[in-house]
């Protein structure tokens, strides 16, 4: 394997084998945290698919194209956008043979990266573009204009430093719908109608990312009138195989021996137990992923396989967080609706109020006092709510918030528990933020707890 190679030259191992060690580590960080991504997309190659074909076509056909990627957090979108960019690379547009060389000194497209989080105003955006196509001649005297104006310029430089063929710039704007929110969606407008004309001068392609599935409602009429209206939703894998499907391409090399290693990792019991548990819990795979950075930090030439002890002692780490040492603390009835609500997690929602909360805990507890001749106590409503309010205020169950319910967000603490609301407090929905296997080490870490209690927590 040469030594100089990169991250950007082995999108896959198989045919490099294992013997740097070092690369190997690298690589698997950068995937684990979703700076890269693995060779194969679990779930995802109808999306994929579609959004290589766009790109394909603003880069190869010089054809100006608009989209929005939508799905909820943490199920893929980035990485499906990475990959579809990472693609491109090996379909470069045919060149002559005395065009070749000069090729390979220029790009055959630009990628500029915005995120709502960041370019919180249009100028910040503008100069961001501009420092990303490494435009810098009078930026300053042309940020006093319009924003229009100001990126005519910037793609008139572009044009001026070019040869024949145009350089096709692919716009990724993370955080859409706050980009939506800047004054008179100028930037949106600008970008959309360049695309829309298709001018074969500047061609871009603009891929949106967002996880509210109302965007389309925050967008302007004008602004809609130079969208494409392309929408490619992603969802959440539906199945737990799935999910261990995709930890397993993302801790793959490859190489007969370490995937070998990975494959009995991923059989050990605590190991797949923990991976179910994520699942269950938010089908995020990013939170499955994190427990094996450790012991991927640790790999090298002397220790080339991953260690099980410490993928284990990072599922011991990931339970034993400190929120869990407060939860020790908190009174029966407490934990009682919090077993209520790992009851609800079985029913295929995440999300519930107190209503349904109680109901699970009032009919748990009818079965009991009725079939036996238990003496445990059924606690009022007022009670119990006063018990579901004591939560809140620990975040250990928080409240989705009404303008982020598209989203599949949650809301501050206090929104839960404030006066105002458009509905009573017990109808506000929530969500719970324990996994379900951290709800059974609670209960049975209290001896406080009755048998038939532990027994409904294992249900």
């Amino acid at each position: 394997m040469p030594g100089h190679a990169t991250l950007s030259q082995i999108d896959d191992f198989p045919n490099m084998g294992v013997s740097d060690i070092g690369l190997v580590r690298q690589t698997l960080l950068s995937r684990l945290y979703g700076r890269t991504q693995p060779s194969t997309l679990v779930g995802l190659s109808t999306q994929l698919s579609s959004i290589h074909s766009l790109l394909h076509r603003t880069v190869t056909n010089l054809e100006g194209n608009s989209v929005l990627v939508i799905g909820p957090r943490g199920s893929g979108k980035t990485t499906l956008i990475q990959k579809a960019l990472s693609l491109l690379h090996h379909h470069k547009p045919q060149q002559e043979h005395g065009q070749e060389r000069e090729q390979e000194q220029k790009k055959t497209h630009h990628v500029v990266k915005l995120s709502g989080f960041i370019h919180t105003t249009d100028k910040i955006a503008l100069r961001d573009i501009a420092r990303q196509l490494l435009i810098t001649q009078d930026l300053e005297n042309i940020l006093i204009g319009s924003f229009s104006d100001a990126f005519t310029y910037i793609l008139q430089q572009m044009r001026t430093d070019s040869s024949d063929r145009p350089t096709p710039l692919v716009f990724i704007l993370e955080e859409f719908d706050l980009l939506a929110q800047h004054p008179k969606q100028s930037l949106l407008y600008t970008l959309f109608d360049i695309a829309q004309q298709s001018q074969r001068q500047t061609p871009i392609a603009v891929v949106g990312v967002t996880a509210r599935v109302d965007v389309m409602d925050l967008l302007e009429k004008r602004v809609k009138s130079r969208f494409s209206h392309r929408q490619v939703y992603v969802q959440y894998t539906q199945s737990p195989e799935e999910f261990a499907q995709i930890v397993r391409e993302a801790l793959s090399t490859g190489d007969p021996g370490f995937d070998h290693r990975v494959d009995e990792v991923l059989a050990d019991a605590p190991v797949r137990a923990y991976i179910l548990e994520a699942y269950e819990f938010s089908k995020d795979p990013r939170r499955a992923l994190r427990v094996f950075a450790s012991a991927v930090a640790r790999l090298s030439q002397l220790h080339p396989a991953l260690s099980l002890d410490e993928i284990r002692e990072s599922v011991g780490r990931e339970r034993a967080s400190a929120k869990m040492q407060v939860l020790r603390g908190i009174s029966l009835l407490e934990l009682y609706l919090l077993v209520a609500m790992r009851g609800l997690l079985g029913t295929g929602s995440g999300k519930f109020n107190f209503e349904m909360v109680y109901a699970e805990y009032k009919l748990f507890m009818s079965r009991y006092v009725m079939g036996s001749s238990g003496s445990m106590k059924v606690y009022k409503k007022p009670v119990a709510m006063k018990a579901f309010e004591t939560l809140v205020e620990l975040e250990i169950v928080r409240g989705v918030g009404e303008g982020n319910a598209a989203a599949g967000g949650v809301s501050g603490r206090n929104d839960l528990l404030a006066a105002s609301g458009r509905a009573p407090k017990e109808y506000r929905m929530v969500q719970m933020m324990l996994e379900p296997g951290q709800v059974v080490e609670l209960v049975e870490a209290r001896e406080d707890v009755p048998a038939v209690v532990r027994r409904w927590a294992q249900q």
